[in-house]
């Protein structure tokens, strides 16, 4: 039977095939025992130690080199009791890598702060809660001033009236006006000629209806016109004399307000 030379190649190199494959599973199996021998076991041994602490407090935890840097968070933000307490490291760092330098230092923080909420930064009220607290759901965006009562106005306020006064004897408390009528016209501007207070809006979830309304500085309810309309807003109060309406237009808002 004739052979063609590949076959010939292969017959004649035959014996340096299987000592390639037979170098090549013992290289696999050294690499195993190296792999597998006490020195490398005790490489990923689990490190463990041990902290002692005066009272139940706030820890936090982390491997560290000598010169600051983090290698791995343990914990943190956990409440441990007084007493002391053994914790094991497995070696990894925050990207799941065996670490096997030396000279690591394991450091446990604890604290035992408490907080206390001391209202928003700036705001003055004499109430941390409560109505009379000068919190509205957006900024102050209007005021008019008569006396000493300044009528201010906060445009859009989810679920409660966007109209409120404050008395200048008692600037840490506001008196909201209108409370009981939910979210109502969004009061973007407001006036006074001394009598009534003309608050200038339109109404938040039907942005096509604007009008203009007042209250009574005496008694803060609301002034019945002879040419007023009747306007409901769709998640809010029915004003009974709204004026200068304007309904089905989008662009009609109300851009500022005096009065005389």
């Amino acid at each position: 039977m004739k052979t063609t030379k590949l076959q010939e190649f292969i017959l004649r190199k035959r014996p340096l095939v299987k000592r390639i494959v037979n170098f090549k599973i013992g290289f696999l199996i050294l690499f195993y025992l190296l792999y597998t021998s006490p020195a490398v076991i005790a490489q990923n041994a689990p490190v463990s130690f041990t902290f002692t602490l005066g009272s139940a407090c706030k820890t936090s935890a982390g491997v560290f080199k000598k010169d600051g840097t983090l290698l791995r968070t343990l914990w943190n933000g956990v409440d441990l009791p007084s007493g002391t307490h053994t914790k094991t490291w497995d070696r990894m760092d925050d990207n799941r890598r065996l670490i096997t330098d030396t000279g690591l230092i394991v450091k446990v923080l604890s604290n035992n702060v408490k907080y206390k909420w001391e209202n928003v930064l700036g705001n003055t009220s004499d109430s941390a809660i409560g109505l009379s607290k000068i919190h509205t759901f957006k900024r102050i965006c209007t005021m008019a001033v008569n006396n000493d009562t300044a009528y201010f106005g906060t445009g859009y306020s989810e679920g409660s009236t966007s109209i409120h006064k404050l008395d200048f004897m008692h600037p840490q408390n506001k008196t909201s006006i209108m409370q009981d009528y939910g979210t109502g016209a969004e009061a973007n501007y407001v006036s006074t000629d001394g009598q009534n207070v003309y608050w200038a809006g339109y109404d938040p979830i039907n942005a096509t209806t604007s009008f203009i309304y007042a209250t009574n500085i005496s008694n803060d309810l609301e002034v019945i016109f002879s040419s007023g309309v009747s306007v409901s807003t769709n998640w809010g109060r029915t004003y009974k004399s709204g004026i200068s309406v304007i309904k089905n237009n989008i662009n009609g808002h109300p851009s500022g307000i005096a009065v005389q």
